[in-house]
């Protein structure tokens, strides 16, 4: 887990000065990267809707959120992943359209310009809270709920609390689960969990991230996250990112991960979060039981532990459980196959509405 933490705040200037000491070199790879950022910058303000919100009976508390897909389609809430941004929703859109769904995306607390939560403990209830005020402001009366690894945590919290503005509908794609509740969890994570203060866990890892990840290149990294990747997830992954490409403009993988998670954020406080226990967050896996839940889970996933996640579709009411053969976690997040697009028919309640 702590890998793919370093993998979310990269710094690019680093990895060119590892390549290279010729300053004109780095100048020229930098202009490149950003007329690349320049173009994705704009594509992405094309297709996703940003938006502001000032919630007033909040005393004007600022949140931002994104809605992309089909606006006429199923409202659906999208929790993302740890260290990702409003900007997962480009990765989606596609499958959003497919199924006529409007994805709606809030900026978690401390992440693009959302204000941060008074304390790690309170970062749960106070995207409660978020989630509610967007959907009041965009009069969505319920919506479907989509999340990805540690986004599942605050889906899970939001549909105990407020079950009646959710349509019953839950697809959750690799869901991370809490060590501390999970028997069945890795070891380590386990003992961290039990035996260390949650908010020294977060700190603690965020601290080693901004240490290791300048120490990690970019080509590692690919490596790392496709290792274990499926013949299909690596087509997939081949067909969106061609190598054999002579097109300057054309991006890697890694740079499109980088530019979707984002910059430095405040994963510390979702760290906390997954460290947690569910009680100690305000909510029981039970409260959960009028939702219709569908979870899809990787057989080669290295972060969603696949016995853990076993045993949260056990806990979970009416959790039916899909292992995907030779799937990992990349495979998940990015919709590499059309197991994890067509998922997202669980979703639909109706094809097109005025809300």
């Amino acid at each position: 887990h702590c890998f793919v933490t370093i993998i979310l705040k990269m710094n690019n200037c680093f990895s060119y000065c590892r390549n290279t000491e010729d300053p004109s070199v780095i100048t020229s790879e930098m202009s490149k990267r950003e007329q690349k950022e320049t173009k994705r910058n704009e594509n992405y303000n094309e297709l996703v809707l940003q938006t502001t919100l000032e919630d007033e009976s909040r005393g004007g508390r600022t949140v931002l959120y994104a809605t992309c897909g089909d606006p006429r389609g199923s409202p659906i809430l999208f929790f993302p992943p740890l260290g990702g941004t409003r900007r997962v929703l480009l990765v989606l859109r596609e499958a959003l359209l497919k199924h006529s769904l409007w994805g709606i995306c809030v900026a978690r607390p401390g992440y693009e310009g959302t204000a941060a939560a008074s304390d790690p403990l309170s970062q749960v209830n106070t995207v409660v809270f978020d989630v509610l005020a967007v959907l009041d402001e965009l009069k969505v009366a319920k919506a479907g709920i989509l999340c990805m690894c540690a986004g599942t945590t605050f889906a899970m919290a939001f549909c105990a609390k407020y079950p009646e503005r959710t349509s019953g509908k839950f697809l959750a794609l690799g869901p991370w689960t809490l060590p501390a509740d999970c028997p069945d969890h890795k070891s380590l994570l386990k003992f961290a969990a039990h035996y260390l203060p949650t908010n020294g866990v977060g700190s603690l890892v965020g601290s080693l991230q901004c240490t290791m990840m300048n120490l990690v290149s970019k080509e590692t990294i690919s490596q790392k996250l496709m290792k274990k990747a499926s013949d299909a997830e690596k087509q997939a992954l081949q067909d969106r990112y061609p190598t054999n490409t002579n097109n300057e403009d054309s991006t890697t993988f890694v740079e499109d991960l980088e530019w979707v998670m984002g910059s430095a954020h405040n994963e510390e406080r979702d760290l906390t979060v997954c460290m947690s226990k569910c009680t100690d967050l305000g909510f029981a896996y039970n409260e959960l039981q009028g939702q219709d839940i569908l979870i899809w889970q990787g057989d080669k996933d290295t972060i969603a532990h696949p016995p853990a996640t076993k045993w949260l579709a056990k806990e979970l009411p009416n959790a039916n459980l899909h292992i995907i053969p030779k799937s990992t976690h990349p495979g998940a997040l990015f919709m590499l196959g059309e197991e994890y697009v067509d998922s997202l028919s669980h979703l639909m309640i109706y094809e097109t509405s005025s809300r």
